[in-house]
Formats: structure tokens, sequence, C-alpha cells
């Protein structure tokens, strides 16, 4: 254990780090182009769009009446 000032605090090793981007980057990978999922809320499709940017590809959305969202991939990087 190390002290820092009047605090002690453990220090540790071996803990992977998560990836933070792994739901969409999963579903995207396992995607072709034209292909599409729901997702429940504005919050998900926001981050499903953005990891797609993030990796280079082109999505789209459309709000789908009382069933959430529905993401479609254009095209992949």
């Amino acid at each position: 254990m190390n002290r820092i000032g009047p605090f002690s605090i453990p220090i540790e090793s071996g803990i992977p780090v998560p990836d933070v981007r792994g739901k969409f980057k999963h579903v995207f990978a396992g995607m072709t182009n034209g292909d599409s999922f729901m997702v429940p809320n504005d919050q998900q499709r926001q981050r499903a769009l953005m990891s797609a940017k993030r990796m280079g590809h082109k999505a789209t959305s459309l709000k789908v009446n009382g069933s959430g969202y529905r993401v479609w991939l254009i095209s992949k990087a």
C-alpha cells in the first residue's frame, strides 16, 4: 500500500482496461451495408451513430413509432 498525503491507496496490477465502445463496435463489425438494428431510446441511437463515425463507417437512423429507433449501416470504412 502506498501513502499519498494522509491517504493510503492500494495499487493494483493486471486489471484489463474495458473497451468503452464495445457494444456497438461488435454490432457494426458483424454487419454489411444495408443491415439495421433497433435501439430503445435516443441516447442509444446517438451512441450507435457516434460509434459508427469513430470507426469510419456511415450510418443513419429513423424513429419508429413506439418501438425506439432503427439504425442502418450505409457504408463500411
